[in-house]
């Protein structure tokens, strides 16, 4: 806390000077949209807060075995993070990183953090058309704060997918189906890190196989989680 009063910083979107801990000043974080109860298990909001997992997630568990999203995808972090992925703001993507970093040191505080961090990969040919890939610099700062190993090479996407949100949902399930290849298959408890959570698919299907591969427990850490 004093190296924040000796080195403010400006907030994200008011551009004023701050003094706490965050990337934005209290103004402004008190603005964002975070989620309105959650599923514990898929993130998928719902009527009323509850403690146990939504009907879907009874009826058909995703791979995954919970979901922790900082806000929901509205504005303004919508466009804060499509600001990451298309202008290459990466001082943005570094003070989302880090509200996401305290965010889910507050939700650990009683139970054990995952072995290690895994943000999910881009397509080669998506990474050179980018050049770089926005989840492993959101996980950056995760490292640092949670003290725990980040591990980019851990899976390949290998199919150059379409976007999720271009398409219906009777082809979401097929365009994401065997996208990814798993390289490293020790660890036992991990959390995969993206910047936004749409559908879920493509998380499940990178979850499924890590599972096949003798994963037994995978978190999902993100930014933010469409709305339903």
């Amino acid at each position: 806390m004093k190296a924040a009063w000796l080195f403010p910083k400006k907030c994200l979107f008011c551009q004023l000077k701050t003094h706490t801990a965050t990337a934005l000043c209290k103004t402004c974080e008190a603005l964002l949209p975070y989620p309105r109860n959650p599923c514990v298990r898929c993130g998928f909001f719902l009527p009323l807060s509850s403690s146990t997992p939504c009907g879907k997630c009874l009826m058909q568990p995703p791979a995954f075995d919970g979901i922790y999203a900082l806000f929901s995808y509205e504005n303004p972090i919508a466009s804060l993070i499509q600001d990451i992925k298309f202008q290459e703001h990466f001082l943005i993507a570094h003070g989302l990183g880090e509200m996401l970093g305290a965010f889910l040191k507050k939700q650990y505080e009683e139970k054990p953090l995952p072995e290690v961090i895994i943000p999910v990969p881009l397509h080669p040919q998506r990474l050179k058309h980018r050049g770089f890939n926005q989840a492993l610099e959101l996980a950056k700062p995760l490292k640092k704060i949670l003290n725990i190993p980040l591990d980019p090479r851990a899976c390949t996407r290998k199919k150059n997918t379409a976007p999720q949100a271009t398409l219906s949902a009777s082809q979401r399930g097929k365009n994401i189906k065997d996208a990814f290849h798993i390289h490293h298959t020790s660890y036992k408890s991990i959390a995969l890190v993206d910047d936004v959570i749409t559908t879920g698919n493509t998380l499940h299907d990178l979850a499924q196989g890590f599972k096949r591969e003798g994963t037994s427990h995978i978190v999902l850490w993100c930014l933010a989680q469409t709305p339903p």
